[in-house]
């Protein structure tokens, strides 16, 4: 296929691998479940294989339907409105757990930092603050509206006498990444000694995944090309010398993802008022015991909550 690609896995680089399922692009239903999911035949790891290049990729990002930087938008519907609010309770949240573990409260760097809420919440706490945005209108947001440090681009277009930093995030950024390993040795330079990386990744073990399986919305192919569990995780992040501090979930992603997983199904097979009902009601059922395992996945080997969220120190 043109400007498509074949990759080994990309966190432990086995050639080997089976389809693990076919999904399609939510923007290009007319093309079916055209794109391919395998499972590596060692770490488990799932990725999409072949993939769009690199250099090609950003233009399935441009769909106008896309737009995970809401506070660049014009115009909020109701639901962005909400989605705004609940925003800021969730990086309350976020700083509160950071706060927690970080043995040091002084530098952090957002990677993939959008237009900056998060760090803006972290700079309130007086923690010196800087991003990192491959979108250049939303970092130029960040920069000109919360009055942030952000740098446009990615971790190789930071300043050359840019600092070590204590913590380091990465909210839904990892599964866009073409080179998990690559970018970890990044990351690994410029966090200090006895830092914190944290990560929210979409799991593909949860039980929302697992339920609406290739019309489960967080696969979001082709825009996303590696899809993550906890034991592939922690295997390929131990290998890295970073050592799992805390494994938990972000409730309102199950919500999320079940509303919309219900929406691209009616999308691609149509519905009726009645339909419409049902999707609404197994929405809520399914919402609701995402939401259960995640609270339980703290206990169990593999978390099944809809996002994985862990906190690892480099050793």
């Amino acid at each position: 296929m043109k400007n498509f690609e074949f990759t080994n896995c990309p966190l432990c680089d086995c050639e080997q691998s089976g389809l693990y399922l076919k999904t399609p692009d939510r923007f290009d239903l007319g093309i079916g479940d055209f794109y391919n999911l395998v499972q590596c035949s060692d770490c488990k790891h799932i990725y999409l294989n072949p993939r769009p290049v690199e250099s090609q990729s950003g233009k399935y990002y441009e769909n106008a339907a896309y737009s995970p930087h809401i506070s660049t938008q014009a115009k909020l519907s109701i639901t962005d409105k909400i989605y705004v609010k609940l925003r800021i309770f969730n990086n309350r949240n976020k700083r509160t757990m950071i706060e927690k573990f970080a043995t040091e409260r002084n530098r952090i760097l957002d990677i993939g930092c959008g237009t900056g809420e998060f760090l803006r919440e972290m700079q309130s706490a007086d923690w010196q603050v800087h991003g990192v945005e491959r979108d250049p209108d939303a970092a130029a947001f960040g920069r000109d509206q919360n009055n942030l440090s952000i740098t446009t681009g990615t971790l190789d277009d930071l300043p050359t006498d840019f600092e070590t930093v204590n913590v380091i995030t990465m909210w839904h950024v990892m599964e866009h990444i073409y080179s998990p390993q690559d970018e970890i040795k990044k990351i690994s330079r410029v966090l200090s000694a006895d830092g914190l990386l944290v990560l929210a990744v979409p799991n593909c073990a949860s039980f929302d995944a697992k339920f609406y399986k290739q019309n489960w919305i967080a696969y979001d192919t082709p825009r996303h090309v590696n899809h993550f569990h906890l034991k592939s995780l922690q295997k390929f992040l131990e290998l890295h010398n970073f050592q799992l501090v805390k494994k938990s979930n972000l409730f309102l992603d199950s919500l999320f993802n079940v509303v919309m997983s219900e929406q691209l199904i009616e999308t691609r097979y149509g519905t009726s008022v009645v339909g419409r009902l049902f999707h609404f009601l197994r929405a809520a059922i399914i919402g609701f015991v995402s939401i259960m395992a995640g609270l339980f996945s703290p206990l169990l080997e593999q978390s099944r909550g809809a996002t994985l969220l862990t906190i690892w120190r480099k050793t």
